[in-house]
């Protein structure tokens, strides 16, 4: 009875709750768990993808294992296959039209052609050089060469076969890479381990003592790397490479010394045969040739002007130039050094081969700015930006004028030579040309007169002009001064220029002229020029406006002379509003105390010197005295002790 009670008693509030809580709580358990084992096999397929999408997106579709990892993990591996009427065996991952994409086709390439690395290792590397060709090659090139401590991962023992039962899909993009690989990546990967070689070797040869210091940059260089010249200074490659190529830029064969004590000699051939590529040493035989063509002064010598060969022309009356050259053979004109074009004359040919009315601006003005060595047979160009008139050929070593561009002997041609003129020599008589002046303004000026005559020149030909274009070729204002505390070069006053700018005031007046003729026959006179304001007439003031006018009679201010407005006043600075304070007196401090004689600083450091040497002496006296002392009384406590 007490357990049948007991079995029935009814359950109190919160133990219900209780009850209710824990069934709801088994009930979700036992459907998650049902739903788990539902979704297993759903859920393994999901982390497949996952994992295979992980590694490229590009990827799912290639002819690879889609279980397999970076890492290699092989686990599980599941193959799909299909068979299709035209593609065969194609792997069913994503690419409905049944072919290989490109970069299928790469990566199933780089598992040909490297046959000891493992696919997953090739993968790796093919993902890490974004899904290239060619860097994915370098790499695994690189990788075979290393060890496998320095890899990180061993080479197949036995090779992978292909066994080639894919059709063939050739890509035309990765044939054309594989061709490059195959031409240009090796060679190139060559010359590089060849460098690295020799670089080591240097290294070595440095180390062993057999190096010396190059006379121009000063660093250690191995003996088997030096370049003399013919006085015996030495040099490394790079800085007599350097050298030779600056030289060549200026169309010089004659390769001077670089040594700092003043050398000067010059590197033979056979020397600098050491360290210039062919291509950079067939230049400068072709320079020394042609420097010593025109050394010779031939008679009847002409020139390509269109390449360095030569030939000599006996007859005079021959008008045309057979280039012989394989990579030229133009025929030219000997008169206006263009191409061939009889039976027209020279000056034909200009009128019918006219250049667009900018072009033809831009010309002038390059004219202009750009100058040539007067020297016959120089003509060397050249563009100054800074420095004197005086100018020095960097071909010939003529000296010229800028500004008048004739051969001069030396400063006595410029009148502002200065302290520049050797002593007892004075400037020629009559001279006009500036040693010293802005070569920045001088260089505008005469631009700008080149642009001027060149436009005035195309309105005369009645030739189209775009202004809009012509308006983008002018130059700016005058350059801008230096400041007043710095001491700059005088503004040139180029008398081109100011010719040139009349004439073009005035073109620009007939041009509006020419404007207003065509526009009609009212406009054949001149342009009326602006009207001047007209004077004010005297008329009757209302009665109500008298008094007011008459107030702005009084506060107006007429022009100087009339009798009716007075003369304004001067100006008188008004007095000060306070009395101006005293002058400050200046603080002077008191006189130092003298200082004290040499002989008496010296008295008293030497007598200051004995009382401490005194001190010192008796400290030593009484540190002496308490040894003895304790010497003594351990003395007698011994003997007192027997």
């Amino acid at each position: 009875m007490s357990n049948a009670s007991s079995f029935t008693r009814p359950l109190s509030a919160q133990q219900t709750s209780k009850q209710c809580l824990r069934n709801c709580l088994r009930w979700r358990d036992a459907i998650r768990r049902r739903r788990r084992r539902r979704s297993a096999l759903t859920g393994r397929a999901k982390e497949r993808r996952k994992r295979r999408m992980r590694l490229h997106p590009t990827l799912s579709p290639m002819l690879v294992d889609s279980s397999t990892t970076l890492h290699g993990d092989s686990s599980r591996r599941t193959k799909r296959w299909t068979s299709g009427a035209r593609s065969g065996w194609t792997w069913r991952g994503g690419n409905p039209s049944g072919r290989a994409t490109k970069t299928q086709r790469e990566l199933t390439q780089l598992y040909s052609d490297f046959p000891r690395i493992q696919q997953h290792n090739m993968k790796r590397m093919f993902l890490a050089s974004s899904t290239f060709y060619a860097p994915t090659y370098v790499a695994a090139v690189k990788a075979q060469r290393q060890s496998d401590d320095e890899r990180g991962w061993k080479l197949m023992v036995t090779a992978r076969v292909d066994k080639g039962k894919n059709k063939a899909d050739p890509h035309a993009e990765l044939e054309k890479e594989r061709k490059w690989v195959a031409e240009e990546l090796l060679k190139y990967m060559d010359a590089q381990e060849r460098v690295k070689l020799r670089q080591m070797k240097l290294e070595e040869e440095i180390a062993s003592g057999a190096f010396f210091e190059c006379g121009c940059c000063f660093t250690d260089t191995a003996l088997s790397q030096i370049v003399t010249c013919t006085e015996g200074c030495g040099f490394c490659f790079d800085c007599a490479r350097l050298n030779a190529e600056s030289q060549i830029g200026m169309r010089k064969h004659v390769l001077p010394c670089m040594s700092t004590d003043g050398c000067t000699a010059f590197f033979p051939d056979i020397e600098m045969a050491k360290c210039l590529s062919a291509k950079t040493l067939e230049t400068l035989h072709k320079i020394k040739q042609e420097k010593e063509i025109d050394a010779a002064e031939l008679e009847g010598l002409e020139k390509c002007p269109f390449c360095p060969f030569a030939m000599i022309i006996e007859s005079p009356d021959e008008r045309l130039f057979h280039c012989q050259r394989e990579d030229c053979l133009i025929v030219s004109c000997r008169q206006c050094k263009k191409k061939d074009h009889l039976p027209k004359t020279c000056a034909e040919v200009d009128e019918d081969a006219k250049l667009n009315s900018v072009h033809q601006v831009e010309e002038a003005m390059s004219a202009a700015l750009i100058r040539r060595c007067p020297k016959p047979g120089c003509g060397e160009p050249y563009i100054k930006s800074e420095g004197c008139n005086k100018i020095i050929c960097s071909n010939c070593r003529t000296l010229s004028c800028y500004i008048c561009g004739k051969i001069v002997a030396g400063y006595q041609h410029f009148r502002n030579a200065g302290t520049n003129l050797p002593v007892g020599m004075q400037a020629e008589v009559g001279s006009t040309c500036d040693l010293w002046d802005s070569t920045e303004e001088r260089n505008r000026q005469e631009v700008e007169a080149a642009r001027m005559a060149a436009e005035i020149e195309l309105r005369k030909r009645n030739l189209h002009i775009a202004e809009e274009d012509l308006a983008k070729l002018k130059m700016g204002d005058k350059v801008a001064a230096a400041p007043a505390n710095i001491a700059h070069l005088p503004p040139p006053r180029v008398a081109a220029y100011e010719a040139a700018l009349e004439a073009y005031r005035q073109a620009a007046g007939g041009a509006a002229n020419n404007a207003n003729a065509v526009a009609g026959p009212a406009n054949l006179r001149a342009p009326a020029a602006v009207a001047p304001p007209a004077p004010r007439l005297a008329r009757p003031v209302p009665a109500r406006l008298e008094k007011k006018e008459k107030k702005v009679k009084k506060r107006a201010y007429g022009p100087p002379g009339d009798p009716e407005v007075p003369r304004p006043l001067p100006y008188v600075p008004p007095p000060p509003r306070y009395n101006p304070p005293p002058p400050r007196v200046p603080f002077v401090n008191p006189p130092a105390p003298p200082a004290p004689r040499p002989r008496d600083q010296a008295l008293r450091d030497a007598q200051e010197a004995a009382a401490a040497a005194a001190a010192a002496l008796k400290r030593a006296r009484q540190a002496r005295k308490q040894v003895e002392d304790a010497r003594e009384a351990r003395r007698a406590r011994t003997q007192g002790k027997k």
